[in-house]
């Protein structure tokens, strides 16, 4: 009786939770989202029209011919040859941006201040995909730029699952994977029993409201109760600080640069930071919590590492990560509640960080609207 009542309970709280704090669930595997690509993989369905809701809200997911995220007002798209600046955002869910609409995303962010600016006519291309990892990034680059002509390309890495094993250019696809994401999904060896324990675990892990928000409510504490899902990362223990990850996704990145440097378009790489590197007090939590030393870890190790590695081969990185500390810092939460990417205040913040150096690389000369440095200007 007590089991009846304890699972009356439970399922009374899934569908309060579902009804009033809906969570980010089954989102990677969903087939309305996202379908097959043979060069890349998988990217977002084209021309959705599609209204979902990660956990902080409803959006839209609105997509072009090519699976590219645009505005609402975007489904009238004018010519490819109107517009003065073309760029190219490659990234994962944190630049496809679903906890946000397209128009608050950093990429958007980015058109509309250069156009205000410089009274131009920008568009960004939002290539970004929930799941890719820097062999997509490759993937995607190579495709994007086969199909078009852009002016500069913006390759965002994000510090807590970027950082691969193996620069493998292997295209997985969606139908074959059971869902978007890094790796192809593996079945479960074993014996039935242990076969059906998994299958009832994943279906909770991924289906449940309930589950995922006692995992975001309670973050930053659950490793210190024996939850390791939520562990931190390999990148940010001291011990792993001469590992191989560093130079293979450096090469990985010097790669990518190599496909723009074929089109003659310059490059930017773009840190993006974890939440608990944007709010340390996640991160003393979860050290505190799981009895870790705080000699062992090290907050910063995976962006001064890669930003060596990246000056090793002349490539331009920007890390963004004191910017969006200091609006911590001063109470602007910069990432979401439920679904921790980026919110809107961390896009703008992120945009206004690396806009200079998008400004810069673009030959736009400062203070000067409408004005795009010659060659002759940089001959003098």
């Amino acid at each position: 009786m007590l089991s009846i009542s304890l699972l009356i309970g439970l399922l009374l709280c899934e569908l309060m939770v579902k009804t009033f704090k809906p969570q980010a669930v089954g989102m990677r595997r969903n087939a309305i989202l996202y379908e097959d690509d043979s060069e890349i993989g998988y990217r977002a369905v084209s021309n959705s029209r599609s209204i979902i809701n990660t956990g902080n809200g409803e959006t839209h997911l609105w997509t072009d011919e090519n699976g590219y995220r645009i505005n609402r007002a975007d489904t009238m798209a004018q010519s490819w040859e109107s517009y003065d600046l073309k760029l190219l955002a490659i990234g994962d869910s944190y630049i496809q941006a679903t906890t946000v609409e397209n128009e608050a995303s950093v990429s958007n962010l980015i058109t509309e201040m250069i156009g205000a600016e410089y009274l131009l006519n920008v568009c960004t291309v939002n290539a970004g995909v929930a799941g890719y990892d820097p062999n997509h990034y490759y993937l995607a680059t190579r495709k994007a730029l086969m199909d078009r002509d852009y002016d500069l390309g913006l390759v965002f890495f994000y510090t807590g699952n970027d950082f691969i094993s193996e620069f493998d250019t292997t295209v997985y696809l969606f139908s074959e994977r059971g869902g978007a994401g890094r790796h192809p999904r593996e079945s479960s060896p074993g014996s039935l029993f242990a076969s059906m324990k998994n299958f009832i675990k994943r279906q909770i892990v991924e289906n449940s409201h309930l589950y995922m928000y006692i995992q975001d409510t309670l973050y930053g504490y659950l490793p210190g109760l024996g939850y390791t899902n939520r562990a931190i990362p390999d990148v940010f223990w001291v011990e792993n600080r001469d590992f191989d990850k560093w130079e293979i996704n450096a090469q990985i990145c010097l790669s990518i640069a190599e496909k723009f440097k074929k089109y003659e378009i310059p490059v930017v790489y773009i840190l993006i930071p974890t939440v608990f590197q944007c709010n340390t007090k996640f991160f003393d939590n979860h050290i505190q919590s799981s009895n870790i030393s705080p000699a062992a870890v090290d907050l910063y190790q995976p962006n001064r590492i890669l930003a060596e590695k990246l000056a090793e081969r002349n490539l331009l990185l920007i890390d963004p990560l004191e910017s969006l500390q200091e609006k911590e810092e001063a109470g602007i939460v910069v990432n979401g509640m439920i679904d921790r990417h980026l919110n809107e205040a961390g896009h703008r913040v992120l945009a206004e960080f690396i806009y200079p150096t998008i400004v810069d690389q673009l030959g736009l000369k400062e203070g000067n609207s409408n004005m795009i440095t010659s060659e002759e200007d940089n001959r003098e």
